[in-house]
């Protein structure tokens, strides 16, 4: 059995305190964003107070308990990039930074056929190309989040159902007692965390795919660059900083003839160890 490395609870009847949380041994909280009625939903009052008593806050996108499948002949991508999108305004306007919106797409019903579990796996993708790989995430039963971890368009894992024994994932929604707990007069679910948000499937090497924050199909552009890098720990004047030096050393050689090739190799490289390396995935959205 996995080992509990702490508490996060998840509801949607109410919307307890930051304090009162904190004081039933809450970690985190996993709530909802985008999709169903407003009254669970987040929002920027509540997101304010959770994070200024301390308690960590990830999303999750759900509206019914098929939503990663719909049908067996509709556009389960098309479906999931409306859903995704509709989540990330949901989410800017509860001013959460580009930098927290870790964003579970959720199957929350046993599949009970192949083709659900291969439309759940399109519907995860587009949440990916929304949001972006490292903050993608999957809740739902294992017969369709084994496939999804195996297909690789998540980076963080909600398990319901029986506890899981897989390494990977991150966190268990409780199903035996004590699995509720009533805090400020809300249900909440329990629901235990083995590793930390970042590990395993979350490494610093794994590329950054570019979310097409914009919602159009388009090649990554400046802006969508800049939101990216204003919302994580990139070092956006370093970047800019080695650039600058390459330009220069560019110009240079080109403007005097003492300056020799190994000379502007060097002024690269310096120029390139400056800034922090960064793989990024390009690729447009389809």
């Amino acid at each position: 059995m996995p080992t509990s490395i702490g508490r996060w609870f998840d509801y949607s009847g109410g919307r307890p305190t930051g304090a009162a949380l904190k004081k039933a041994g809450a970690t985190g909280t996993l709530r909802y964003a985008g999709l169903g009625a407003a009254g669970k939903r987040i929002t920027a009052a509540e997101y304010a107070d959770l994070t200024a008593a301390g308690i960590a806050v990830l999303f999750v996108s759900e509206l019914g308990t098929n939503d990663s499948w719909g049908t067996s002949t509709d556009d389960d991508y098309a479906r999931g990039k409306a859903n995704a999108l509709a989540t990330l305004a949901d989410l800017r306007a509860a001013k959460v930074p580009a930098d927290k919106m870790f964003v579970a797409a959720a199957s929350d019903s046993h599949t009970a056929a192949q083709w659900q579990v291969t439309d759940t796996v399109k519907y995860v993708t587009a949440y990916r190309d929304v949001f972006g790989l490292a903050f993608a995430g999957h809740y739902g039963f294992s017969d369709s989040q084994i496939t999804v971890h195996a297909a690789g368009v998540a980076s963080w894992y909600w398990r319901c159902g029986t506890e899981p024994t897989e390494s990977w994932v991150h966190f268990w929604q409780r199903n035996v007692a004590p699995n509720v707990l009533t805090v400020a007069g809300i249900q909440c679910d329990i629901n235990e965390q083995y590793i930390p948000i970042g590990a395993p499937d979350m490494e610093p090497s794994t590329p950054i795919r570019l979310p097409n924050w914009a919602g159009v199909d388009t090649p990554a552009t400046t802006k969508t660059v800049n939101d990216i890098l204003a919302g994580t720990d990139i070092r956006v004047q370093q970047i800019l900083a080695g650039q600058t030096a390459m330009a220069a050393a560019v110009a240079a050689a080109t403007t005097n003839p003492a300056i020799t090739p190994q000379m502007v190799t060097d002024a690269i490289n310096a120029a390139v160890a400056a800034h922090v390396k960064v793989s990024i995935d390009v690729t447009p959205t389809t």
